[in-house]
């Protein structure tokens, strides 16, 4: 008689023992698996050895230890097929920078006289009349007016006086408005 060496039932029941044996030490507390490696900003190429979980089984082979190790990251991929283009990017706006005008020259203010009438004195200096609110200025060329205006000189078409500060001409026309 021919002697079996494993029967079919005692077969599944070697295989049964083994896979719990092995489940039992994947399950084991002083056995955490595999070691996954962190990827960081500089990442080494030489290959990283795996250290043992366990210092008694370090000369031992873990055959559910992968051979190279595996890197996570966490950092935004790039869309591998999105559109891509041979032409280079546009250049940037052109920014024109324009100096600023220079403030207009600051000129003196608009008369604040009325011109009434006229005197002439046959062989004198001609006087003219001014008036400003509900003051009456008889002038005469060489005169101050309220010390800011000088007379400068009365003819019969214009009156001509001097905005002193700063020290600018300006004009009554006795035939039309002021300027």
């Amino acid at each position: 008689m021919k002697k079996e060496l494993l029967s079919g039932h005692s077969l599944i029941l070697v295989l049964a023992g083994l896979g719990s044996f092995i489940g039992a030490v994947q399950l084991a507390p002083g056995h955490e698996g595999p070691e996954v490696i962190e990827a960081t900003d500089a990442v080494s190429t030489r290959p990283q050895q795996a250290k043992p979980a366990n210092p008694e089984t370090a000369g031992s082979i873990d055959a559910a230890a992968p051979a190279t190790p595996r890197l996570t990251t966490d950092a935004p991929q790039a869309d591998l097929f999105g559109p891509r283009s041979w032409l280079p990017p546009p250049p940037p706006p052109l920014v024109s920078v324009v100096a600023p005008a220079p403030p207009p020259a600051p000129t003196a203010p608009p008369l604040p006289f009325s011109f009434i009438g006229q005197i002439d004195n046959g062989g004198g200096a001609p006087k003219a009349f001014l008036s400003h609110s509900e003051a009456l200025h008889i002038v005469a060329a060489g005169d101050l007016v309220e010390k800011v205006y000088r007379v400068e000189s009365i003819t019969p078409t214009q009156v001509v006086l001097t905005y002193l500060p700063m020290m600018q001409a300006q004009f009554i026309n006795l035939t039309g408005p002021a300027r």
